[in-house]
This record gives structure tokens, sequence and C-alpha cells, in this order.
């Protein structure tokens, strides 16, 4: 996890592009894996992986992008910095993300164990902070240069999406099939951005046959 989530600690820092990028580069160094990596991002997690592979390509083997942020509508992004505060945030925000997240979560295999486990991170302190700090630094709008490196280096690109999404919205396809030509899309209908919960053989059949491919040609 990201810190601030999940387990994770929870620093007074600022939680921006540079700070993910170096947990990547001290996890794999942590774990003596100094060759290339098939490196996988989710929605924020996508433009975490965009960026590090657009830096340290020469670790790269090939990257997958599941609904990937980085490319948002600036304005939405601004409004974010600009109009929630940190006293506001910090008293309403849990339960804001709870009923959100029971709205649309609630189609998984197990949707009460999985609500217990997303609202038990909310209960240390530390996770509101961090939450605000990313959406006030984090890149959501400005990775065009990141996306396109990752294209101008010809790495290997999967982009998964779900074409009901509504949080990352799928238009935004053509911008990073545009930015990485050679970019595979598999798309599917009347998805929505939770596709790695609720529906996850539509992530997992797509990528298992892509990383044999990459295997193949290596």
């Amino acid at each position: 996890d990201n810190y601030g989530r999940g387990y994770s600690d929870r620093p007074d820092t600022t939680y921006d592009s540079a700070l993910t990028n170096q947990l990547i580069i001290e996890l794999l160094d942590h774990l003596d894996l100094h060759g290339s990596a098939h490196i996988v991002g989710y929605s924020m997690g996508g433009a975490v992986a965009a960026i590090y592979t657009a830096t340290n390509t020469e670790r790269v083997k090939s990257l997958t992008l599941i609904a990937p942020a980085g490319l948002m509508d600036a304005s939405s992004s601004l409004m974010v910095k600009l109009v929630i505060g940190d006293w506001f945030f910090r008293v309403l925000g849990k339960n804001t993300f709870l009923k959100r997240f029971n709205q649309g979560e609630m189609s998984t295999i197990d949707p009460e164990g999985f609500r217990q486990d997303f609202a038990e991170q909310l209960d240390y302190r530390g996770y509101t902070d961090a939450l605000l700090s990313t959406m006030r630094n984090y890149p959501y709008a400005t990775l065009q240069e990141e996306y396109s490196l990752v294209g101008e280096q010809g790495v290997p690109t999967l982009v998964i999406w779900g074409e009901s999404d509504t949080t990352v919205p799928f238009n935004l396809s053509t911008l990073v099939l545009a930015a990485i030509p050679q970019a595979e899309l598999a798309s599917y209908a009347d998805v929505e951005h939770n596709i790695v919960y609720v529906h996850p053989q539509l992530v997992r059949t797509p990528l298992l046959l892509f990383l044999r491919d990459q295997q193949e040609i290596r």
C-alpha cells in the first residue's frame, strides 16, 4: 500500500508523485529485484506506474494500466485543491468515504467483509491527512509528458478500462492510446471504476494473456 493507506505508515509529509515514485524504487531495491519487472497500476496507481515507467524504463518489462489517472480534467483537480479544507475533510471525510464506498462497492463477492476492511483504515490517525495531501499535491491532470515518454520508449503496454467508469472516465482512454501508440486496449461495456474487485476476471484474463505474450517475446 501507499503511505497513508491500509496498514502502512502515515508520515507527516507531502503526498506527491516524487514520494510514490521513490516508494517503488525502494521496494524493488529492498526485495533485491534489480532487473526489470512487469508493472501494474490501477486508478491513481496507474499514474504512479506511468511515472515510474517513464523515469525508470530500464527496470520495466511491461506496463499495465487499469483505469489510470493522470489525465483528469484540470478544472476538477483544481477545485479539489481549493475547496476541501482541512477541518471539513477531517471532520466529515470518514463518513463521506464510507457512504460513497457503500453506494458503489456492494456488488463484491463479500460486501460486508470488504466494507469492514476498507473502514478499518479510517480509524488510524493520519489517513485523512494523507488523502487530503494527495488530493492537493498529486498531478491528476498533468502527466501528458510521462505518458508520452512511455510511448516513445516503446514499453509494451496493456490498458484495461470499464466503459461506464465515471471516476476516471473511459473517454480518457483516447488520450492514453494517443500517447502510447503501442498500447493494447481491453474495455468492457457497463463496467464501472470498481472493475478490479467487482469484475476481477475481466482484469485477470487479459492481464495473464498479455504477460504470457511478453515472456514469449522476450
